[in-house]
């Protein structure tokens, strides 16, 4: 009754997939069906294939997800779907194989979980970070002041190259007065707190 009462809890929360060892949709519950838009019918039946782009099912990739499964190992992470309008979902979970007595792939169950929305702001702020960097003058520094990275943005106009500057602390791009002023430990201080601050730097000759 336990295990029963668990499989329907786990039904309600997640996306899932049967598969055959072919990779043949074998069944689906209402929150795949949901999630890309498709009615059960019209997935039974169908390749596993049917829910990918053509470019994704097509990549070498996925040729290895087939293999892991047929060889007895899960399938965990993130899986990029298309559902039936053509819109690009993801999904986390995994994909189990289900083995027969012959240690050979009798069918493959998925637990998914939809992340679409979660990917969509990563992809976002990757855009703006490269943005960013196309933009401005970049530094990274640890806790410390020691440079981690930096972009050609910031080091071009102050004639360095950025394996002049990184591992070096970023007071060295201070003027002598500045680097040991009360408003330099101060910015250091905000940064500590996790807040912003500003400083001028400039090349010291």
């Amino acid at each position: 009754a336990e295990f029963s009462a668990l499989k329907t809890e786990i039904n309600k929360a997640r996306a899932i997939i049967e598969l055959s060892a072919d990779g043949t949709i074998t069944h689906t519950n209402d929150n795949l069906c949901a999630l890309l838009g498709y009615s059960a019918s019209e997935l039974i039946g169908q390749h596993h294939r049917k829910l990918l782009s053509a470019e994704d099912a097509a990549k070498p990739e996925y040729q290895g997800f087939w293999k892991d499964l047929a060889a007895g190992k899960s399938c965990v992470g993130s899986f990029k779907l298309t559902s039936q309008s053509g819109k690009e979902t993801w999904v986390q979970g995994y994909y189990a194989p289900v083995l027969d007595k012959h240690s050979k792939l009798r069918k493959a169950v998925a637990y998914l979980t939809d992340i679409t929305q979660d990917k969509q702001q990563s992809f976002s702020l990757q855009e703006d970070g490269k943005a960013v960097n196309q933009s401005f003058g970049v530094m990274e520094c640890d806790a410390q002041g020691k440079i981690l990275d930096c972009n050609e943005l910031l080091v071009a106009p102050l004639g360095y190259t950025r394996e002049e500057v990184i591992g070096k602390n970023v007071s060295f791009l201070l003027k002598t007065h500045s680097a040991q002023s009360a408003e330099y430990k101060a910015l250091w201080e905000k940064l500590a707190r996790g807040e912003s601050g500003k400083q001028e730097v400039c090349r010291v000759a």
